[in-house]
């Protein structure tokens, strides 16, 4: 059971939330059960706090039903999916979902109602896609979360079809041997979609994208932010800022990754050795070798994550 400091701890917090990003909701505050002694209510015990926490998730909830757009975290679009009738929890396997243990359901058998993509910012290899499926086989609604790039389970060109549809894709129904251009899908932090990550040749604009991500609500609540400048099958590339102090908790990669610091001094670390790199220095690390990055000041980076064949196919 949570103490009276910690719950006071989360009122607090949740209440500056709605104050800073919905303040259309305080009014709210005021219908709100009392959360301080007077006279009629002298002692204010733990079920009360507890009580008042619940009713404020309680109106950010209710208010985000209509705004799902707004959603920043996998576990916020989760529960209001739930809440619309998405209650399956679905197992991506190579050519078909697994529920329910031993059911499944085959390309063909389901559809993507909606998909929400999020970038990792404490690892940019750490992306997911978390797909809104429903299917007229039992008649029923799910869920599935799916990690993004490198960290993708491996599955059939025709379960990729089945899952993931660009509506910015160019040439989709072109069947020459020119190749398809691709561009980010919309995320709720850049909603635009219309960023030009894998064709047959990407110009990236570094110090448009550095001036960017400095300028984005990311950066200034939190301490870093992250854009990804080019995806293609085997190898991504990403755009990273970290505040001084701010760290990359240790982690690992399925591939071999490139690390090329472009502004500031950051300490990689792994298990045997210890670097200091600063503007201009390079390191790259084999796959599956633990590792963390603490910027010793404001730094800027370009980490490249890479895939073997064999992980690609």
């Amino acid at each position: 059971m949570e103490t009276e400091e910690e719950l006071n701890a989360k009122i607090v917090e949740i209440t500056l939330l709605i104050q800073k990003k919905h303040p259309e909701l305080s009014k709210f505050l005021n219908e709100m059960p009392i959360t301080i002694p007077n006279e009629s209510s002298p002692e204010i015990n733990i079920k009360i706090l507890e009580e008042y926490y619940e009713s404020l998730c309680t109106i950010i909830k209710k208010y985000k039903l209509p705004h799902v757009n707004t959603m920043t975290t996998v576990s916020e679009v989760l529960n209001i999916l739930k809440e619309r009738g998405y209650t399956v929890d679905f197992n991506l396997k190579e050519n078909h979902l697994l529920y329910n243990n031993s059911m499944t359901l085959s390309p063909g058998e389901f559809v993507v109602d909606k998909h929400y993509r999020f970038e990792g910012l404490s690892d940019p290899a750490d992306e997911a896609i978390v797909y809104a499926i429903s299917s007229t086989k039992g008649d029923i609604k799910g869920t599935l979360v799916n990690g993004y790039g490198i960290y993708s389970e491996p599955v059939t060109n025709e379960m990729l079809q089945a899952l993931k549809e660009n509506p910015h894709s160019v040439g989709a129904k072109n069947k020459s041997n020119i190749m398809e251009e691709k561009f980010n899908e919309a995320t709720p932090q850049r909603p635009d979609g219309d960023r030009l990550i894998d064709a047959t040749m990407v110009t990236i604009d570094l110090p448009a994208f550095m001036q960017q991500i400095k300028q984005e609500a990311v950066w200034k609540d939190s301490d870093r932010n992250a854009i990804t400048v080019y995806k293609t099958n085997g190898m991504r590339i990403v755009l990273i800022a970290l505040h001084a102090g701010a760290e990359m908790v240790k982690h690992t990669a399925n591939g071999i990754i490139n690390l090329h610091v472009i502004e500031g001094q950051i300490k990689f670390s792994t298990d045997e050795r210890v670097v200091e790199l600063s503007k201009g220095q390079i390191v790259a690390l084999h796959k599956r070798i633990p590792h963390n990055v603490l910027a010793i000041e404001e730094s800027i980076f370009l980490l490249t994550l890479t895939t073997t064949l064999e992980e690609t196919k």
